[in-house]
């Protein structure tokens, strides 16, 4: 006679920061970073989405382009970014 057996095993995946993410925390040394965090402009991906300071960045600056290089932004040429991309003006209506 032959006997099966099944065994389930739970893995537990370290912690390290207590932030409640184990394995899928990009940072496990700063409970600041993980998942479920706010992105923020501060050159560290927040939120372990493999970009650092994306447009999607809680305090990102809105920018306008100015292609024509008169200093007033398109308003229609809305980018946010935590820097200032090429050919932008922080503003529509000008400096």
């Amino acid at each position: 006679m032959w006997v099966t057996w099944a065994f389930t095993v739970a893995v537990a995946c370290a912690d390290a920061d207590r932030d409640g993410y184990g394995a899928d925390d990009c940072d496990d040394a700063d409970a600041a970073v993980s998942p479920g965090a706010t992105e923020v402009c501060n050159g560290i991906d927040d939120d372990c989405d493999g970009l650092a300071d994306d447009p999607s960045a809680a305090d990102a600056t809105a920018w306008y382009l100015d292609t024509d290089g008169n200093g007033l932004g398109n308003p229609e040429g809305l980018i946010r970014a935590c820097d200032p991309p090429l050919a932008t003006v922080p503003n529509r209506d000008g400096p």
